[in-house]
């Protein structure tokens, strides 16, 4: 199981018949965090007419999007069909427009907020999430090396090691590999290796 977010926030500004159109992106995994990314752009723009916006999250299943006065279905649905175009979750998208005093009619509002979104999401970074399951493995110093080798290698992400009086890693790997690794770090190990399931998250593994 996985999905496609984007990485880190980013920003592309255009012009269309001297109205300017600022598109935001940024990562987000509820409505709260939606909310103030809003918050976030009025303060950013303060003189702007619109704040048009579109977001999806993942977990909830939960699509919103708002023209924020543009004529209904110019802004938001746009914006929204760019981010289920590009297969995209937990993601807002907010385009600011600053007014510059021409009309551009609905299809030339429709083709604004699109490229735009389009653009924005051009200037950020693509990743794919998996659902993974958390594993803390404790073993051996004599046997870690190999370990740590093999499992990068498989692309398993390593998120944090102890080095105490035995190496503690915690691991993160797909959910429909979990026996598979467990029973590998058991082989890399001699048998001695301790693992200990946690949680489920997503994750980008590469």
């Amino acid at each position: 199981m996985y999905y496609y977010s984007v990485g880190h926030k980013a920003t592309k500004e255009i012009v269309i018949r001297k109205s300017r159109f600022i598109g935001f992106i940024s990562p987000v995994m509820d409505e709260v965090e939606a909310e103030n990314l809003l918050i976030i752009a009025k303060e950013r723009w303060p003189q702007a007419r619109h704040y048009c916006y579109a977001y999806i999250l993942h977990e909830q299943k939960i699509e919103r999007y708002s023209d924020d006065g543009e004529p209904s279905g110019t802004a938001g649905v746009p914006i929204l069909s760019v981010l289920r175009n590009n297969s995209l979750e937990n993601v807002m998208l907010i385009v600011t427009r600053y007014f510059g005093g021409t009309l551009l009619g609905a299809p030339g509002l429709v083709r604004a907020y699109s490229q735009t979104a389009s653009l924005v999401i051009q200037a950020t970074r693509i990743k794919k999430l998996e659902l993974c399951i958390q594993l803390r493995v404790k073993c051996d110093y004599t046997y870690w090396d190999n370990i740590e080798h093999k499992l990068l290698q498989k692309g398993v992400l390593i998120e944090h090691i102890d080095y105490l009086e035995k190496v503690i890693a915690h691991i993160y790997c797909p959910v429909e590999k979990e026996e598979y690794f467990k029973d590998q770090i058991i082989s890399f190990s001699n048998g001695s290796a301790e693992i200990i399931t946690y949680s489920r998250e997503y994750k980008s593994l590469s």
